[in-house]
Formats: structure tokens, sequence, C-alpha cells
């Protein structure tokens, strides 16, 4: 099923598309791993979007990084979910919590910054007992002429080297070390939503995902190559674009 920006739990200050509801009702209803009272912890929160969605469905969150700023802005998102989110600015490698306080501990969009070794025994230090850790990635999929595919076409033109796109947002890397750490009971489960967009929002959303890694310059290049491919391959202004959400799962003994 389709769905717009603002059924999303996007960062409201960059309209940022982030993970669906329907990912976190996953979750609640058919996994268990969100419920009322759960205490759950968000590693490297950014703009808190993962964590406003745990307490959403219940769940009382703590929600570190190391990015203050980051923090600031998570804080003063105005909805009622943040109520039940307590922002702290902590390592995902050394949270300071007390061994076996928590109900869950979640990754989204954050598992590659993080020593993995480091942050997967700090996860099982303060789990409780046959609880989670969840580690998750969200990003679009390049299907045969999808706009997503022509998009990366593009990107590639520009930056020969890019090497980002054309996954299949399946990360098998993630439970050599999670297993190492002592967790067992592993599993994964695929979450593919439609996501749509019309032009002008299209090309916002993908200059958001490279201005970190691209100059301005190759922005602006992408941004007018874009906008003439859109009109000549996507007529009208309606566009929709698959994305996954891989959710990684594992069970401390």
């Amino acid at each position: 099923m389709a769905y717009l920006p603002e059924e999303a739990t996007p960062d409201r200050a960059n309209d940022v598309k982030g993970f669906p509801p329907s990912y976190f009702e996953r979750l609640h209803r058919a996994l268990n791993l969100v419920r009322p009272r759960c205490q759950a912890l968000d590693l490297g929160t950014g703009r808190g979007e993962i964590a406003r969605g745990l307490a959403q469905h219940g769940a009382s969150v703590i929600a570190i990084d190391s990015n203050s700023g980051l923090l600031d802005q998570a804080r003063a998102v105005e909805t009622p979910e943040n109520a039940g989110v307590r922002y702290a600015d902590a390592s995902a490698e050394q949270t300071g919590l007390d061994d076996e306080s928590l109900d869950l501990v979640i990754a989204g969009q954050s598992w590659h910054a993080f020593d993995a070794d480091a942050v997967a025994l700090e996860a099982h230090r303060v789990l409780r007992p046959r609880c989670h850790l969840v580690i998750a990635h969200y990003a679009w999929q390049s299907l045969p002429r999808n706009v997503v595919e022509a998009t990366e076409d593009l990107i590639v033109q520009i930056d020969p080297d890019w090497r980002t796109g054309g996954t299949n947002g399946l990360y098998s890397e993630w439970y050599p070390r999670v297993r190492a750490a002592g967790f067992g009971e592993h599993q994964t489960f695929l979450h593919d939503v439609d996501v749509v967009f019309n032009h002008e929002g299209w090309r916002a959303y993908v200059g958001r995902r490279l201005a970190e890694s691209f100059a301005q310059s190759d922005c602006k290049k992408l941004d007018d190559m874009l906008a003439e491919e859109l009109v000549k391959r996507f007529a009208g202004d309606y566009l929709v674009a698959p994305h996954r959400a891989f959710s990684y799962i594992a069970q401390k003994n």
C-alpha cells in the first residue's frame, strides 16, 4: 500500500520520508517486540524518528546519540509521542545503562556508524534475558525501469565510483558479530512499501540523500538532469518509489 509523506514518521524539519507507520505496527502486533511499558533503547537516534515510532505503541524509550545538535532537533519535535522519549547524549558502545535493564535495543539507519563488535556486546549487557536486539535499515529499491533505477543511472554518470545503489536491501554482514556477542534465535524480516512522490518531492528527496557525500555543484547538476529525465520518462506528477525496511532480530539467551 502506498503512503504519502505526511503519513510517514518523518523528520519534520527536513521532510525526510522515514520508516512507515506500518513498520512499527508490525513490530508491535505481529512480533510483539513493542508493547506498553516496554523499556526500549534507540541507538544513534538522530532526530528521534525510531524513538517516536516506538513510543507511539506504548514503549518507554531512551534515545541516545553522540551528536548534540541532532538531539536538540529531536527534543524540539512537538508530537505526543515525544513525551515518552528521554533523549541523552551517549555513545552506542558505552551507554552507561544498568545491566539487564531493557526489553528492546534497536538501531535504525545507524548500525553502520558503530563499532559493531562493541555495540553488540553492549546491547547484550543491557538487555534482559530473552529480550531482543533489532537492527533495521530502510532504503529505496531499484527495479527495472522504475524511478529509482533511472535516478541511480544519473548519479553514476556524475560519479562513476558511486557504489551505494543497486542493492537488494539485505544485510547479511550483521549476523556474525551479533552472534559472537552471545545472541541466539536469529531471524530477519522484510517490510516493503510503495512511497508516493511528486516530481518536486522526489528531486528534493534525492538531493537530501546525496548532500552529505556530493559537492553542491554536483547536486545541482544531478537535479537539473533529474528534472529533465522525470518529464521525459515519467509523465504526470505521480511517482511510486518502492522502499524496503530490512530488519535483523536476535534474542538474548
